[in-house]
């Protein structure tokens, strides 16, 4: 069941007083609070609406009519005049009884000024360090209730959504309710500076002026110890972003531009301090002295302000603008008296005000301050005109003291913090004896020299040379170098014929880590050359650095390799219906081969110049297929002829591997554009395609590029970054929404792609179907695996038929709450920009290469394609099948569609049965002349015809018979005869293919059996080794059983009678017979083994061969 908020607070006042009677020690009488009856750890509260209800022990109780007094020190503010009604708005809830409900009025005087009336509650206090609680909610209603203390408008917040410096109020789906038997229990630490907590009563405004309702049932103020003193010198800054460090304190995300700086992170930089100081610095972009109070860095600035704090301040630049931040210029009373919030607030908590006029900014502001010091006795650095002065004495320091002529760069950063502590130095305050200033040069040049200059990299058309400075010295108050020129001559030549070839920036990195001290030149092809450099500060140029010389560059053969196969290996993998097919395959494959070799280290120098050529001979073999309008690399002039726009340039800009891209660069807030125009052509279809970096990944700037065709002046296709740091598109004759984030309102779509890489765009415009086609890809695809976009069958206008111009378009930043952030600066590259187009009237017909696909596809897709063919002819099936991915849909000729079915008709053509794995088997392993022969394979089922050819290639007559076996293959039986004895070997062919099997068997006498009565001789061995003429060797007869003597006979016939002869009968029914002889004729003599019965008729054929010296 719900419990009351007066049970709530009763429990926890219970369980606090158990630890500290002092804490809720509380004040009910009426008299206003003082440091000597209100001291630290003291309590005071309130209980809202206990009209007819007894209040809470020890809380105050106060109803809708308990109006401030001076004499008590609380109560309810009361309103009049315009803002009449207010009083009204506040009411008991008559329900409840136990808190006072409410409601806000939200005026709309004009279209640019708003005002509201809120309850308001004072209470009097001494100044110090607070922590409020508020309790807001109901048993039985549920309420949308808030609180602004001391015009801190997130104090108490009752939506989600950060305020806009806009009159514009969140969204109903922000709203933070308390539904009902729901509490919203806030404790808020605040900084009361001048005797007063002012607590507003806020609840859900609509911008129509609809109010919500809140309520507020308690509230307990109790005294908390303000910090102690610093035990070391503390400086700290309250400002806008001329003093702000970056990236901010409070938005690390924020990548910084550039070089842009604030006087403040300057000072922070230690140059103008001792060691031991804390530096401070608080300065916020976009900010004024109004809505740095209303958005809560006022109050989170005091409460950690320490006695002897020195707090410099400078307002006077955002407050012209519309909405919260403005306070009106044409009279004094306004901002004076936000400045001397600020200034009684650093005195409260004993701290020295010092006011300080911004280096620009609105004149009457700054009038307005020097009035104000002068009438108040404020300290205060009148900065404005000492910059200006600075300006004239140093005419050529203007371009480079601001970025974008508010902003401070490094240098011009410098200079303020130069005046600054210049002045500061002669003023009473704490920091004085750690000051450490330095006087403004004006007239001498910088003496630093560079050293260590490198060649970083080198090309055939460029250099890019590398040396080194220290940070220190660069951003030295007497050297303050902003450029680093650098010279040529030829090498060895005299001094006096230096030229000056370009020039280096002194910038730091992006991310603020150290100087850019690189830069890339274009050089001579041919010769040697002498490079210096010297360092350009605000009042001149120093002495140049001694030289180095750069040699002539010649690539190695493996570097042109490498440069050629990166060219082509991502423009044409990309874009390979640019050329014909036929023409692009060759590359594809030299390509490929260029890689795969340029990874192996030792590839030799042969084999670099054998796919150098190989690769050059493809590329000189391309033929282009699609019409173009242009196709620019940057290395012509395509920079040339966009039309003017002031403060946008466009620079043709060099990359340390000597690609050159366009930078489009706009160095001023507001809404900028350039224009180029092509030349219009009749086509059905056309192809945009550019690789893209579109800038600065910061979510203040918007860039765009638009694209018109010759039926409107409005584009009909946008291509855009946003503020929120993501790419998108605008489709259809209407412009994105660049007051917020650029999508969020539409009719723009976010791709949700990061803004800060390089990309591969290509946009196919179809203007039979009036649809785009966007692909979107990061060019470092291992890097930003995630980075793609493809969008199909955008709806384009009807009437869009061809491309003839576009506009480069950038819009003023934007701060996080939708106003204007002067911090444009927004760089876009562009590189390898091409239109292409299919002419009108192109007919294309895809039959014959969707029927031999179809063909192919169903070879490909059959169970047995794996094991039916040959790898290689399956390997030439498929590669001629995937040509058809490269047809493109839209933008592929008639040549390349009858190039693809030509390839995979030839690899049909080709196709290959695989026999690796087939087996040929004969029935018997031995035959007799003519005896049958039978021979059994097993092939694929659509073999029409197999056979066997003998040892000539001759193919044998057989018998032949098919059986299918049901599983695509049959088995073959060849039946047939041969005539010629030896060891014979018979090759399978099928449908006239060898199928590289064979099958082995012997044809001759059948062997003779030894139960046989005729006798024989078996086998017949003898000695390996020569012999001597008349010296006894042995020879071993196998011979049947019949055998009854055996005789060895010469060349003549002559029995050879032995020496000694015996037998042994072995267990197999054969005759071991050994004998022994002589011979007294020399050479190679071959005898022949026979055996006999009893009636010694011999027979047998053996022989053997026995050399004999």
């Amino acid at each position: 069941m719900a419990k009351s908020w007066k049970r709530v607070l009763s429990v926890a006042l219970s369980a606090l007083m158990l630890m500290s009677s002092v804490a809720f020690s509380g004040i009910a009488s009426a008299a206003p609070a003082t440091d000597e009856t209100f001291p630290v750890g003291s309590t005071m509260k309130f209980d809202f609406g206990t009209l007819d209800q007894k209040a809470v022990d020890g809380y105050i109780s106060i109803d809708k009519d308990d109006l401030y007094e001076e004499t008590k020190g609380y109560g309810w503010q009361s309103f009049e005049g315009s803002w009449g009604g207010m009083y009204e708005s506040i009411a008991q809830d008559e329900i409840l009884g136990d808190g006072i409900k409410y409601n806000n009025i939200r005026n709309q005087v004009s279209s640019s000024v708003v005002e509201y009336s809120y309850p308001t509650f004072t209470v009097d206090l001494p100044n110090g360090l607070y922590d409020v609680r508020i309790i807001q909610g109901s048993k039985l209603t549920e309420y949308v209730s808030g609180a602004y203390l001391n015009g801190n408008m997130n104090a108490v917040k009752w939506s989600t959504e950060e305020w806009a410096d806009a009159y514009t109020e969140p969204s109903e789906a922000s709203w933070i309710e308390s539904k009902a038997g729901e509490w919203r229990d806030n404790t808020v630490r605040v900084a009361v500076y001048d005797g007063k907590l002012t607590v507003e009563l806020a609840t859900s405004l609509t911008n129509d002026g609809t109010s919500g309702t809140g309520i507020i049932n308690a509230m307990e103020i109790t005294r908390v110890q303000q910090q102690a003193a610093s035990e070391q010198p503390r400086i700290r800054f309250i400002g806008d972003s001329t003093v702000a460090t970056y990236p901010p304190y409070d938005q690390p995300d924020l990548t910084p531009i550039p070089e842009q700086t604030g006087w403040g992170s300057e000072l922070a930089n230690r140059q103008f301090f001792a060691d031991n100081v804390i530096i401070d610095n608080k300065g916020r972009g976009g900010y004024s002295a109004r809505n740095f109070i209303y958005k809560g860095d006022f109050n989170r600035f005091f409460v950690d302000a320490r006695p002897g704090d020195t707090v410099m301040i400078e307002w006077g630049i955002n407050e012209t603008a519309g909405g919260r931040r403005f306070i009106d210029n044409k009279t004094p009373g306004p901002f004076k008296e936000y400045l001397m919030k600020y200034v009684n607030a650093v005195r409260a908590f004993g701290g020295t005000p010092v006011l300080v006029t911004p280096h620009t900014g609105n004149a009457n502001f700054m009038k307005y301050m020097r009035e104000l010091a002068a009438e108040e006795n404020i300290l205060l650095i009148d900065m404005n005109p000492q910059f200006a002065a600075y300006k004239k004495a140093v005419p050529a320091a203007s371009s480079y003291l601001t970025v974008d002529g508010t902003h401070p760069s490094r240098v011009g950063g410098i200079l303020c913090a130069q005046i600054i502590t210049n002045d500061l130095k002669d003023m009473d305050t704490p920091i004085k004896p750690y000051i450490k200033a330095h006087p403004l040069n004006t007239t001498n040049a910088p003496t630093a020299v560079v050293s260590n200059i490198t060649v970083a990299r080198q090309t055939t058309g460029s250099v890019t040379l590398a040396w080194e400075m220290p940070e220190s010295v660069i951003y030295n108050p007497d050297q303050m170098i902003v450029r680093f020129p650098v010279y040529r001559k030829a090498a060895g030549a005299d001094a006096s014929t230096y030229e000056k070839v370009g020039e280096g920036t002194a910038y730091v990195t992006p991310d603020l880590t150290a100087p850019k001290l690189r830069v890339t030149l274009e050089s001579p092809a041919t010769g040697d050359y002498d490079y210096a450099i010297a360092a350009t500060g605000l009042t001149g140029t120093g002495p140049m650095s001694d030289p180095i010389t750069v040699r002539q560059y010649v690539a190695s053969a493996r570097e042109q390799l490498e440069n050629l196969a990166n060219e082509y290996g991502y423009a044409l993998r990309h874009y390979s219906y640019h050329y014909t097919l036929e023409s692009y395959l060759p590359l594809d494959k030299a390509v490929n081969e260029a890689l795969s070799l340029l990874e192996d280290n030792s590839a030799s120098d042969d084999a670099i110049n054998a796919a150098l050529n190989n690769l050059q001979n493809a590329v000189n073999g391309l033929k282009r297929s699609l019409g173009v309008v242009i196709n620019d690399d940057m290395e012509g002039q395509f920079e040339a002829n966009w039309g003017t726009t002031g403060q946008v340039s466009i620079t043709r800009e060099l990359e340390e591997d000597g690609n050159h891209y366009l930078n489009f660069y706009v160095s001023a807030s507001g809404g900028r554009s350039r224009t180029k125009k092509f030349d219009a052509v009749e086509s059905d279809k056309l192809s945009l395609e550019f690789d893209w970096q579109p800038g600065n990944p910061d979510r203040r700037n918007v860039t765009e590029f638009r694209f018109l065709g010759s039926s409107s002046k409005t584009p009909y296709f946008t291509l855009k970054t946003s503020c929120n740091g993501h790419i998108g598109y605008v489709a259809g004759y209407q412009t994105a929404d660049i007051q917020s984030d650029g999508f969020e309102k539409g009719p723009a779509v976010d791709l949700g792609l990061r803004n800060d890489i390089w990309y591969s765009i290509q946009v196919v415009f179809d203007y039979t179907t009036h649809t785009a086609d966007l692909y979107i890809a990061p060019k470092d695809a291992d890097q930003y695996p995630d980075e793609y976009a493809y969008v199909t069958d955008i709806a384009i206008p009807e009437d869009a038929k061809d491309l003839t111009s576009m506009i480069w378009y950038t819009a003023r930043g934007k701060n996080d709450t939708g106003g204007n952030d002067l911090s444009t600066l927004w760089s876009t590259n562009v590189d390898n920009f091409g239109i292409y187009y299919v002419p009108a009237g192109t007919v294309i017909d895809d039959s014959a290469m969707a029927y031999a696909g179809k063909i192919a596809y169903d070879i490909i897709t059959s169970a047995d394609f794996e094991t039916r063919y040959t790898q290689e002819s399956r390997d030439a099936l498929m590669d001629a099948f995937n040509l058809g991915y490269y047809v493109d849909d839209d933008l592929s000729l008639q040549a390349d569609y009858d190039y693809v079915a030509e390839q995979i008709n030839l690899a049909l053509d080709n196709l290959e049965l695989d026999f690796s794995n087939v087996k040929v088997e004969a029935n018997k392993d031995s035959y007799v002349p003519n005896e049958t022969i039978t021979v059994t394979t097993v092939l694929p089922d659509d073999v029409a015809m197999a056979y066997l050819a003998n040892e000539n290639g001759m193919p044998l007559v057989s018998e032949r018979t098919l059986s299918a076996n049901g599983d695509g293959t049959a088995t073959w039986t060849l039946t047939f005869a041969l005539g010629t004895k030896g060891e014979r070997t018979l090759k399978l062919f099928a449908d006239g293919v060898d199928t590289g099997k064979t099958v082995s068997f012997k044809v001759g006498e059948p062997p003779v059996d030894p139960a046989d009565p005729t006798p024989a001789v078996l086998s017949v061995t003898g000695p390996t080794d020569t012999v001597k003429r008349n010296e006894t060797f042995t020879v071993t007869i196998v011979t049947n059983k019949s055998a009854k003597i055996v005789r060895l006979f010469n060349e003549t016939g002559a029995g050879l009678a032995p020496t000694t002869c015996t037998s042994v009968e072995n267990a197999d029914g054969t005759i071991t017979w050994t004998y022994e002889l002589s011979v007294g004729s020399g050479g190679n003599r071959v005898f022949t083994a026979k055996a006999a019965n009893s009636d010694r008729v011999f027979y047998g054929d053996q022989t053997l061969e026995v050399k004999v010296r």
